[in-house]
């Protein structure tokens, strides 16, 4: 009868401990993995047929160097810049610059506003997972 109760638990024990590993496995996978993206939604105003104006950082004006495509309406296109004019003005976080892209939206009329999404980095889960943690903006 004592054995009886006891070999239940040994059930019990193993469960828990192939669902902990599994548990563990599913972990290291996410931690592992670097598929998030994070995008910054730049304001931009429809200029002409096919083409963008906006005002941005330097930063910014240094990612849309670096990228070959941009988020229009969560759709992912390809663009050209066409001109940039830099030091346009200056504020507290540095020199802004404005900058046309050639890009094709054909849903939007001239002076129409329209948020384009601009790839800034790829971050692992890990990374963003400590970052909500630790609680900092």
């Amino acid at each position: 009868m004592n054995f009886k109760y006891q070999s239940s638990f040994v059930w019990i024990y193993v469960l828990c401990f192939f669902l902990f590993l599994l548990l563990g496995v599913f972990f290291l996978i996410l931690f592992c993995k670097e598929e998030v993206r994070t995008y910054q939604m730049l304001p931009f105003v429809v200029g002409g047929k096919d083409e963008v104006m906006g005002i941005v950082s330097s930063l910014e004006l240094e990612w849309l160097e670096k990228n070959k495509y941009l988020l229009v309406d969560g759709e992912k296109k390809s663009f050209t810049i066409s001109s940039v004019d830099r030091k346009v003005m200056k504020n507290k976080s540095g020199w802004q610059h404005q900058i046309v892209i050639h890009l094709e939206v054909s849903n939007y009329e001239i002076n129409d506003s329209i948020l384009i999404g601009l790839l800034q980095q790829k971050k692992s889960f890990s990374s963003l997972f400590f970052h909500i943690w630790k609680g900092e903006s």
